[in-house]
């Protein structure tokens, strides 16, 4: 998603050299916006800060992985964020702050995108990835009109207990693989 989101701010940044804020498109300007307030709320983070000991629910068997990263998809699916990102709270030991950033972000982007890759129409499976034995990715297409989102998720175990570790969307449907 950093690429992607890097990717957008050069191109923008060479779209706005080329003329001044009056006469660049409206959309430009909505994205650039919505790039510098993600920049700062990402630099709003403090990287340094132990995790937040907060009450999990607790994942013990690796079976139940695939249902609860289900349940999450399926509710992107439906353009339901605010749902799925609960979700991925109950289960992880990211703060609640960082979910919703990253919550507020996804938001922002696909709003952005949407005439591009069109409504959402559903979801599917696509793989399964045990890296380790602590380690397990499971990774996801949300059906767009136009074109699949890719989705991932990364649950770890360190002890006895399952919780997501990480998850991205993009549109790099080569990193599949």
């Amino acid at each position: 998603m950093v690429k992607f989101i890097l990717l957008i701010c050069f191109s923008l940044f060479f779209l706005s050299c080329n003329s001044n804020e009056e006469q660049m498109p409206e959309g430009n300007k909505k994205l650039i916006k919505a790039i510098e307030q993600l920049q700062k709320n990402k630099d709003s983070i403090d990287y340094t800060r132990p995790v937040e000991n907060k009450n999990i629910i607790i994942i013990k068997r690796e079976t139940e992985l695939k249902d609860i990263a289900n349940k999450i998809v399926d509710y992107i699916s439906k353009n339901n964020f605010d749902k799925a990102f609960d979700i991925i709270k109950q289960y992880s030991y990211i703060p609640n702050k960082e979910i919703d950033i990253v919550l507020k972000g996804t938001k922002e982007q696909l709003n952005l995108i949407k005439n591009r890759f069109g409504k959402f129409k559903g979801y599917e499976f696509v793989k399964e990835d045990k890296i380790g034995k602590s380690l397990i990715e499971l990774t996801y297409i949300v059906k767009c009109e136009h074109y699949p989102l890719v989705w991932k998720f990364f649950f770890y175990k360190a002890e006895d207990n399952w919780a997501i570790a990480k998850y991205n969307w993009n549109d790099k449907i080569e990193s599949i693989k």
